[in-house]
């Protein structure tokens, strides 16, 4: 069988020669079968590539699918979230009805003549059995306690001015309150008329009672009651810088009290001119307003 050949014969267009090229058979079926290899492998990767294809196809069907199924977590997320807010909306609005409610009765109750009667009936037994005497000795222990108090609010006074300041620790450098901005410094939309008005500060809104952090060291100056604000704190940081917190629901410091950074201060409210648990925050520097923004570094 080795000794057999086949022969491929040439015909050219135009008759010259035929020519004739003898192969052996072991050499022909050997280059049968790298060819028939070859067609078999180039349709293998044909196969390969179409179900490479495919599976990409799937891919991008599968991985629309998870974006589609991550926007609509996030939407009912955020809807949640509104749901929430609403809900503390509320309860805040429910919270100060019944404080005008209970403040009006007390004002009904204060201009009944009978209540007055009675009021001063009981202003003249006290004094007939000596109750009022008492009355001023205590009085004058509780003077002699507010100037012990007074005296060390002195006393912390003097400590912090004194201290060797590290100035990383004075500026207000952080955010005071974890929650979404929803008033920018220089622009307060009001949230009963809706009009827009200069504003000194920003407006964070938040949870109710959610822990507020000095941005920085300072000292505690005052603790008042604002119309706007309501529970208002003012930190004073002893580098020229002033922090304000207004719609407080607590006051976790007293006055002349030294706080350091991080450390709780308040906790958040939804007192003063608002409709919704918030912490206004300001800034200032010699007095003047800054946008607190700029200092937030961490």
């Amino acid at each position: 069988m080795l000794k057999k050949f086949f022969t491929i014969v040439i015909i050219p267009r135009r008759t010259s020669g035929v020519k004739k090229i003898h192969f052996a058979s072991i050499v022909f079926g050997i280059g049968a079968i790298l060819i028939v290899g070859l067609i078999a492998a180039w349709v293998y990767m044909i196969q390969d590539y179409i179900k490479i294809r495919n599976q990409l196809v799937n891919y991008e069907s599968v991985q629309q699918r998870y974006q589609d199924q991550l926007k609509k977590l996030e939407e009912f997320n955020d809807r949640y979230e509104d749901l929430d807010i609403h809900f503390e909306n509320l309860n805040g609005l429910s919270y100060k009805l019944r404080q005008m409610t209970r403040i009006r009765s007390d004002r009904n109750t204060e201009s009944n003549p009978e209540n007055t009667r009675r009021l001063q009936q009981k202003i003249e037994i006290a004094r007939t059995s000596g109750i009022l005497s008492a009355i001023a000795a205590d009085s004058s222990e509780i003077d002699s306690e507010l100037k012990y108090e007074q005296e060390i609010r002195f006393d912390n006074l003097v400590h912090f001015f004194n201290e060797t300041p590290n100035p990383y620790t004075r500026i207000p450098s952080v955010m005071p309150v974890k929650g979404y901005l929803v008033n920018v410094f220089g622009t307060n939309s009001d949230p009963f008329t809706g009009e827009v008005s200069p504003q000194d500060g920003i407006d964070i809104m938040t949870r109710s009672f959610l822990p507020i952090i000095a941005p920085a060291d300072g000292i505690a100056i005052s603790l008042e009651t604002d119309e706007t604000y309501g529970n208002l704190l003012i930190v004073d940081h002893g580098n020229g810088f002033v922090t304000r917190y207004g719609h407080l629901a607590k006051f976790e410091v007293s006055q002349g009290d030294i706080v350091r950074k991080g450390s709780m201060i308040a906790q958040a409210g939804n007192t003063g001119h608002t409709t919704r648990p918030r912490l206004h925050y300001e800034v200032l520097l010699h007095g003047i307003p800054q946008n607190p923004m700029k200092y937030v570094i961490e």
